[in-house]
């Protein structure tokens, strides 16, 4: 480094901490002329380096910058928004460094790219909301951004492969990322739709059906070359067919109320929605695991998923909107067939009470005893011999406990997750609510579809455990529990925007609200910047 070099150097290094030492003293940020977003972590990234301006040698800003003025401007990309990361402030101080070589300006610049530089790589590798009450359900710490190794990037001229290492590693993601760059380019050639008057069918003729036929092609749910057909033929029952499979809609072919509200939600908020979901990405932990189970929330679904292949899917049935299915991540350690089913005291009191009292033979027939604990042992006590008129939810010594059997609440299998939630997997003796198309019917625990296919996936390890014992084993009622000799993360996330195993976008209701809490978090928070 030349001689004239280390002097500049070394005067931008004591001005950079005498910079950090008056934001220090000041202890209100806001109030400095020289807000930072993290002043604690630029502290230490520049305490590590002995204050060495990152930036700019020589009186000159490098091109490193010029590349994080780029990459941040190219930020919505990852589905977050540049205005953020103060790119005017940045771009002006840049330039101003450049045209005047004042040490202190440079020291200046050098802190709010290193700060906006932290702000951005938090974000790709944590999110957003990394201190959002929304974020609760977690039950690991995220990853903590490696300063050491984010300087040494910026040294090296690697600052654009460090960065993009940061975001989430699964190939969902990035397709998910792909969707939102497509939909933007979708939304700059959009018409407004409004919402037919009729329902249309196969068979069907008239204006109607060629707007329907329009907006169709322009979701690319139509390849069709005769937008001014206006006759509803098969081809385009099969884009309705389409349209509703990926939006989560009841399928018939036939568009009607439902599908054109669909059809009318305007792109824009497509495109938020598809920025929402992969904020949710970067929640999650970097590394999935090699094989994994996902229970996806508002897509009422259970995957399987082993080295970035989908090798099991089935539907499942979540919680009511009052009584929510947590997000989380845990493990599947055991399971259990032909379970007992312990019926939690909101249930026995607030459900069942009712019906004993009506009904004297309503436990008997659901296969249910009523157990107490009497000087440290449970014991079972006759329905017969107790007052239900006078037992209410402040006098409530029992316990509801529900047989093995076809008609336990349970089903024949529970998958055990262990979580501070009380949530489970599980089989269900009602099947005819998975043909629903939305299916929030449970007090917040997930029933299965197919549980019987999980329970083959998850107990292909373990030989002994054979489709003839299984089978024998459910048959003879018996309560087994199974270990699992290899427990699997499982994920119970909240996607309401998705890029399924066959490339396909998906988009879901907002059963819970938690797309707009979510918006409104994203939005207080960019406005305190």
């Amino acid at each position: 480094m030349p001689v004239h070099a280390v002097g500049w150097t070394e005067r931008v290094s004591v001005l950079i901490q005498d910079e950090l030492d008056s934001l220090a003293a000041i202890d209100q940020r806001v109030s400095s002329a020289l807000p930072l977003s993290s002043p604690g972590k630029v502290q230490a990234f520049y305490r590590s380096s002995a204050f060495t301006p990152l930036w700019s040698l020589a009186g000159q800003i490098q091109p490193q910058a010029h590349k994080l003025i780029t990459t941040i401007r190219s930020a919505w990309r990852e589905g977050l928004d540049p205005s953020v990361y103060r790119l005017a402030a940045i771009e002006k101080l840049v330039n101003q460094s450049n045209k005047n070589d004042a040490a202190r300006q440079f020291a200046r610049t050098d802190l709010l790219l290193t700060d906006v530089l932290i702000s951005y790589a938090d974000d790709l590798l944590k999110g957003r909301l990394s201190d959002s009450p929304l974020r609760q359900g977690e039950d690991s710490d995220p990853e903590q951004l490696d300063l050491k190794w984010l300087a040494s990037a910026v040294s090296s001229g690697q600052l654009g492969a460090a960065l993009s290492a940061l975001a989430p590693r699964s190939s969902s993601y990035a397709s998910l990322r792909r969707a939102l760059s497509d939909y933007r380019a979708l939304r700059q050639q959009e018409i407004e739709f409004n919402p037919l008057h009729r329902t249309l069918k196969r068979g069907d003729a008239g204006a109607d059906v060629k707007s329907l036929r329009q907006r169709l092609m322009f979701l690319q749910d139509l390849q069709s070359n005769h937008p001014q057909e206006n006759s509803f033929d098969g081809e385009l029952e099969q884009a309705v067919i389409r349209f509703q499979v990926r939006h989560g809609l009841k399928i018939d072919g036939i568009a009607g109320p439902e599908t054109y509200a669909a059809m009318a939600v305007p792109l824009a908020l497509r495109v938020s929605q598809i920025e929402y979901n992969l904020e949710r990405w970067r929640w999650l932990p970097r590394s999935l695991g090699r094989r994994y189970v996902v229970v996806n929330i508002a897509g009422f679904s259970l995957e399987v998923v082993e080295d970035e292949d989908l090798v099991l899917w089935m539907r499942a049935i979540v919680g009511k909107p009052f009584q929510q299915t947590p997000v989380f991540s845990s493990k599947i350690t055991h399971l259990t067939l032909n379970p007992f089913w312990e019926v939690p005291f909101n249930i026995a009191t607030k459900e069942m009470l009712p019906k004993v009292r009506q009904d004297p033979g309503y436990l008997q027939r659901e296969h249910m005893r009523v157990l107490r604990v009497d000087q440290g042992k449970v014991v079972q006590i006759d329905p017969a011999d107790v007052d239900w008129k006078n037992v209410g939810r402040a006098n409530f010594p029992y316990r509801f406990r529900q047989d093995p059997g076809p008609a336990n609440a349970l089903g024949r299998v529970k998958f055990y997750l262990p979580n501070r939630y009380s949530v489970y997997l599980h089989d269900t003796p009602n099947k005819s609510l998975f043909s629903q198309a939305v299916r929030c019917f449970s007090h917040g625990c997930v029933r299965l579809e197919r549980p019987f296919e999980l329970t083959a996936y998850l107990l292909r390890d373990q030989p002994e455990w054979t489709r003839a014992r299984i089978i024998e084993t459910l048959e003879h009622e018996q309560n087994f529990v199974i270990m699992l000799s290899a427990p699997i993360p499982i994920y119970t996330v909240y996607w309401t925007a998705w890029v399924d195993s066959q490339g396909i976008l998906n988009f879901r209701k907002d059963i819970y609200g938690r797309d707009k809490k979510l918006s409104q978090a994203l939005s207080a928070d960019q406005s305190s910047q």
